[in-house]
């Protein structure tokens, strides 16, 4: 069987080509420009790489041509950008091209790789969110959020007429080779610098990518067409989080918190100051809104109906640890969908 992944060059992506060959598919992913793979550079086994951007339809069904299963991994994954049009263009524009290029390929299983950001959040204390928890457009934050809850929608108004169409829903996730950088992997690199020096009482669900690669191809094999599946991990609260950062690095975790409403005023002047500078703030105003609420989820139904198996979260912090420390030395101690950017400009891109 073969598979097409989009956005190959990216975390998930360059993970799940991995996971893929070794399954045994013949593996084809994309990236926007062919001289630059990204993380697919550091990946083995037999993948062919193709040039194709998700403006382009033609480009697109070309990619889709003489495949049995599509996973749709590319995305504009940033909380922040200086233009909306770029996460509309990649989100929203872009996921309606790579479906309308898989019906016209005549492509049997389609895979959209969604965000658990789109699911509306609860209070600590409240049963955790899951599959069938009701989300509107009114209970999204920023440009991200929305553009992907849109993208969601749009794939599943997509599911039958020959095609069957599935929703993944990851959480956070982490490991190497996160050349596009992450919301949590710019999280990391922060504290890597000795720049983190405070906490929020909120929390987040954090999964090693290794099994949102494998719960992609359970969710290919066993999931139900026009279903959703949450791909998570651990739930863990912020400062736990950064405690475990601590233990695997030696550097100090931050003891001061930092309230809701401070949070929030600091992201509003960091984004003021990046409309004049152009430079992504070091926190959005979306991030720290979002925060109100921890990102906690069940991944019960991928666990009960696909065999869905997370590990503990500690290795991939490792991993994505040692990572950035190997493409940086600074970091010692201190679009998914690209070209990719070297470990060494994540993490001056995520101290701009």
């Amino acid at each position: 069987m073969k598979a097409l992944v989009t956005g190959a060059s990216g975390l998930i992506g360059s993970h799940l080509c991995e996971a893929l060959g070794a399954a045994g598919y013949r593996v084809r992913g994309t990236v926007r420009d062919a001289a630059k793979p990204g993380a697919l550079s550091e990946v083995s086994g037999d993948i062919e790489i193709v040039q194709a951007r998700l403006e382009d339809i033609a480009s697109l069904e070309a990619a889709c041509h003489g495949v049995d299963l599509v996973f749709h991994c590319a995305s504009n994954v940033k909380l922040w950008v200086r233009r909306k049009s770029e996460s509309i263009t990649m989100n929203e524009t872009g996921t309606a091209h790579v479906l309308e290029a898989a019906k016209l390929a005549r492509v049997k299983r389609f895979i959209h790789v969604s965000t658990c950001a789109v699911i509306k959040r609860s209070p600590l204390g409240s049963p955790l969110p899951n599959e069938q928890t009701p989300t509107t457009r009114e209970n999204l934050i920023g440009i991200y959020e929305r553009t992907k809850f849109m993208a969601e929608r749009m794939a599943l108004a997509a599911n039958g007429h020959g095609m069957d169409v599935l929703i993944a829903s990851p959480t956070a996730p982490i490991g190497a080779r996160d050349v596009n950088l992450t919301p949590v992997g710019k999280l990391i690199c922060a504290f890597l610098r000795g720049e983190i020096k405070s906490f929020a009482d909120t929390g987040l669900n954090v999964v090693d990518v290794r099994d949102v690669a494998l719960g992609l191809i359970l969710i290919a094999q066993k999931g139900r067409a026009g279903e959703k599946y949450i791909l998570g991990g651990e739930n863990l609260r912020q400062i736990e989080f950064l405690k475990q950062l601590s233990e695997l690095t030696g550097q100090p975790a931050p003891t001061r918190r930092i309230s809701y409403r401070r949070a929030q005023s600091k992201a509003i002047m960091g984004e003021v100051r990046a409309l004049f500078t152009g430079q992504e703030p070091e926190a959005s105003w979306a991030a720290a809104r979002s925060a109100k609420y921890p990102h906690w989820f069940s991944s019960d139904k991928a666990r009960q109906e696909l065999g869905y198996k997370p590990r503990p979260i500690a290795e991939a912090l490792a991993l994505a640890i040692g990572w950035f420390r190997a493409n940086d030395s600074g970091a010692d101690g201190g679009s998914q969908q690209s070209g990719g950017m070297s470990g060494k400009r994540a993490l001056r891109a995520a101290g701009r």
